[in-house]
This record gives C-alpha cells, structure tokens and sequence, in this order.
C-alpha cells in the first residue's frame, strides 16, 4: 500500500506541478487582469470554493470564447476538481480531454496519476505508454512511466520472493527499489 501511494504522490505531484502551459496565478498573453476566467476560477479553488470555480470553468468551457482557452478551461477543470479530492469526477474531466484532444499529453499524465493512485498500475502504465507514443519528447511521461515500471517490477519481486525457494538476487533487487517507494506491500 505505502510504495503504491508512493507511486501515487510522485504522479500526482508531476500531474498537478506545472502542467498547465500557464503558470498558476497568470492567464495567457501578456495582459492578466482579475476579470481573466481562468484567473478567477483558480483564486476560487485557491479559497476553497471548488463548486464555484468548476461553475466558472464550465460557462468558460461552454461558452464563446476561442478553442485555446475552452480547452483550458476544461483541464483546468479536472485539476481543480483533483485538487478538491474529487478524483472520480477529476478522471472523468481527463478522459472527455483525451477523447477529445487525444494529442494533449497532460490529461493522460493526471488520468494515469489517479490509476496509480487507486493501485491501477496496469491502466497508469497503458495511458502513460500512450502518452509517449503519442508525444515521444515528453519527459514527465517517460519519467512516470519509469516510476510505474518500478512499481510493477517491485510487485513481481516481492511476489517471487515469497514464492521462492531460493531467492538469489531477490532481496537485493528489493531493496533497490524500497528505496524509492519504502516496502513493498
């Protein structure tokens, strides 16, 4: 459980620092005023009030504004809604992403977060391997890729330890990778 949830926050960490091309706190383009939506849906979330925030997205998303800042809206959304806990509604907000803009490699990285946090490893591995081959220069991808191959692979050992009758090079194989993720489950 620890080295999954481990697996999990460093995802997580890389899904929810820096994913946005816009720097948290700025909009797009040189001008940022109070009256941007985005800038207003982020302070809303930044204070708590999630539902408002997700509100906002949702008129920005829906409404006449340029593709751009729709699809912003619309990832920013599922980041909020990640933020707020909410990971079913977060996941479902990046996977209407991927089907719509299946070239965006961050609705991927998130969606894949949230299966390795719930211990989904096969499906976090399946989107991230997507990822990469769809976006070969995206190293947040093959760097989660990496950690869940880890995850994986320290599964598999500490399965074949338990089953072994000699385990040869099984506990030191082990102990590489509780380094990175503490003790296997």
């Amino acid at each position: 459980m620890a080295a999954t949830l481990a697996v999990a926050l460093m995802l997580t960490g890389q899904a929810v620092n820096g994913q946005t091309d816009i720097p948290a706190g700025q909009t797009e383009g040189p001008s940022s005023t109070v009256d941007d939506p985005l800038q207003e849906a982020r302070s809303l979330a930044a204070s708590g009030d999630t539902q408002t925030a997700v509100e906002k997205l949702d008129q920005l998303a829906d409404g006449d504004a340029d593709e751009g800042v729709k699809v912003q809206a619309r990832y920013l959304k599922g980041m909020v809604l990640l933020g707020a806990g909410d990971k079913d509604s977060a996941a479902e907000a990046f996977q209407a992403l991927i089907a719509d803009y299946p070239a965006l490699p961050e609705p991927y990285n998130n969606l894949a977060a949230i299966h390795a946090a719930e211990g989904e490893l096969d499906r976090a591995r399946e989107l991230l391997e997507t990822l990469v081959a769809r976006q070969p220069d995206y190293a947040i991808g093959y760097e989660n890729l990496g950690d869940v191959y880890a995850k994986l692979a320290a599964d598999a050992y500490g399965r074949a330890s338990e089953l072994a009758q000699d385990p040869g090079q099984l506990p030191q194989k082990l102990d590489l990778l509780n380094q990175l993720f503490g003790p296997s489950n």
